[in-house]
């Protein structure tokens, strides 16, 4: 299948048979995957006849949500966006469909999930794939950023496309889940660790990525499962996370414990709200805004890591300690700005700085006044690095990863300081 990320791509062709639980004599629909302004399905009627203009505007009520079920036996739920009975003898409508379509179900055996990823950035590793295409006599050789991850039963592959570009909303690469034993496993199996995938790679970018058509594989059918998605993702961006994107075998390396956390924890939730944070944070155009954002990811992760009580700049020295990392409660010499700023409360450490920072932000007075830029995006990316730092112990990474504070170039990494202390 090909993407074309300006044009409307057609998941059935069909007609509504009933329009809120009300039989109607057949109406076309096309119900589309469009992608922009962002990706999301759409039903759409057009030029259908005027007698037709009557029920659809009696049953599909704008700003509430009108059920349509379709002659191929697909039952969907959507918001009408669009309506209008003036172009001649016809009506058009449009509807923004809520949730995911299944389009395709013969059996819920499967051998292997595939999909489209949207929004993940390209990375390099020792993993990749290297292709070489002929074309009219022309040999040429490329090299498609991919990783291999065999956790428990479970073998996932991830793939660039071929000619990945930087738009606000495009498929970037493609995913595989199957058993690493080639042994069958249900669809709600397979849509549980496609789940926590998403999770995991909405972390490395962060911002949120997501997936549309998923496709099924029995063992001897061929494809026989076909769900369209409505990813809820966020615009490309550049920011950089502890994931570099020089080394994509950090993913292979962190994922296994991102999903034993998801599996035995039951801390579930709380992680969820911090890691949507955390994306907010770094999608955040603003320093402003990053250091009020982080300090919410902040307050969750001390929670997780049993310290629930007191000021929050005292919890986030208490986690580091428990992390291993109570050398870096100083303020590191790489922020000189921030190293500058003089609180008025005896909190000179780093959590001690940022927290008041923060504080000064949000509540009336201003008693520092406009600091210097500088002192702002040191605080933010010191928040930003307290908080990838337990989000890494949490999901028991003990090897390297990109550290936003000493890092010079990209390709630089780090390693966690509690990994000599688990050795």
């Amino acid at each position: 299948m090909t993407h074309e990320t300006n044009t409307d791509t057609i998941i059935c062709d069909t007609a509504i048979t009933t329009l809120n639980d009300a039989k109607v004599a057949p109406i076309p629909v096309k119900v589309m995957h469009r992608w922009t302004p962002e990706p999301g399905i759409w039903a759409k009627v057009d030029k259908v006849p005027w007698e037709h203009e009557q029920v659809l505007w009696e049953a599909c009520n704008a700003n509430e949500v009108t059920t349509l079920e379709l002659q191929n036996g697909l039952k969907l739920q959507g918001v009408r966006t669009r309506f209008n009975p003036t172009m001649g003898p016809s009506v058009s409508a449009s509807f923004r469909i809520n949730g995911s379509v299944t389009t395709l179900k013969l059996t819920t055996e499967l051998v292997l999930i595939q999909f489209d990823i949207v929004n993940f950035p390209n990375f390099r590793g020792p993993q990749d794939l290297r292709v070489t295409e002929v074309q009219e006599e022309e040999v040429t050789y490329r090299t498609l950023g991919s990783v291999q991850i065999q956790v428990g039963s479970w073998y996932l592959e991830l793939t660039a496309e071929p000619d990945l570009a930087d738009n606000d909303y495009a498929v970037t690469h493609t995913g595989r889940i199957a058993r690493h034993d080639g042994a069958v496993f249900s669809i709600e199996e397979g849509m549980s660790i496609h789940t926590t995938l998403m999770r995991f790679l909405s972390f490395a970018r962060g911002g949120r990525c997501g997936s549309t058509c998923l496709r099924g594989k029995s063992r001897k059918d061929g494809w026989v499962w076909e769900q369209w998605g409505n990813p809820r993702v966020s615009p490309v961006n550049s920011q950089p996370t502890w994931f570099d994107l020089r080394h994509g075998e950090l993913l292979t390396q962190v994922f296994p414990g991102f999903l034993h956390f998801w599996e035995q924890s039951t801390n579930q939730q709380t992680m969820l709200v911090a890691l949507d944070w955390y994306c907010e944070t770094l999608i955040a155009s603003s320093t402003y805004t990053r250091i009020v954002l982080i300090q919410i990811v902040l307050e969750r992760l001390a929670s997780m890591l049993g310290e629930s009580h007191g000021r929050l700049s005292e919890r986030v020295r208490k986690a580091l300690k428990r992390i291993q990392a109570a050398s870096y409660i100083e303020v590191p010499l790489e922020c000189k700005a921030l190293a500058s700023f003089v609180p008025k409360k005896d909190d000179p450490d780093g959590p001690g700085k940022l927290v008041e920072i923060r504080n000064d932000l949000i509540h009336a007075g201003m008693q520092h006044g406009i600091l210097l830029g500088e002192v702002y995006f040191e605080a933010s990316q010191l928040g930003l690095w307290y908080a990838e730092l337990q989000f890494l112990y949490l999901f028991d990474h003990r090897g390297q990863y990109s550290n936003r504070i000493t890092r010079k170039a990209h390709g630089d990494l780090g390693i966690v300081p509690w990994a000599s202390v688990l050795a």
